[in-house]
């Protein structure tokens, strides 16, 4: 019988949970990427209405909070196993940079805006990063079943 540790990692293995992750990283790419191009208008004298801005920030920042959860699912599922890979550190540390900087400097102005913008880069290049890593776990996953089954046949 399997502890629920195995089997709360099988279920975040499992590819409802995989294409639900996939998903929000797509939208929070297309939030923050809409973000940049609206502070950047600004510079050029285009102004959109600040509930537009507001509404973009506010999705990505409950995308991270849904990404904070993940990550702390996988650090149960995991144990200290989970602070052994550094690419799950690594994305623990984007992502709890990013809702840290979304918290305490979402209004930054000078070197520390160009800062969070460089910020804001790492985390779309991150989440086209975790979208394929996701997807090629996926298939890895799918080919050890399928040698198994070759095995027992």
């Amino acid at each position: 019988m399997k502890g629920w540790r195995a089997s709360l990692l099988e279920f975040m293995h499992s590819t409802m949970v995989q294409d639900g992750v996939v998903l929000l990283f797509m939208l929070d790419v297309i939030c923050v990427v809409s973000e940049i191009v609206i502070e950047s208008s600004k510079h050029d004298g285009h102004d959109l209405p600040a509930h537009v801005e507001e509404a973009l920030h506010q999705m990505s920042f409950v995308i991270l909070c849904a990404f904070m959860i993940e990550i702390g699912l996988y650090i149960v599922a995991k144990g200290l196993e989970y602070f052994t890979e550094p690419l799950e550190v690594l994305d623990l540390i984007v992502v709890s940079g990013s809702l840290y900087q979304d918290i305490y400097f979402h209004e930054a102005t000078g070197r520390l805006l160009i800062l969070f913008r460089l910020w804001r880069l790492a985390r779309i290049c991150h989440g086209v990063w975790s979208a394929q890593n996701e997807f090629t776990e996926r298939k890895v996953r799918h080919l050890e079943k399928e040698i198994a089954k070759l095995k027992k046949s």
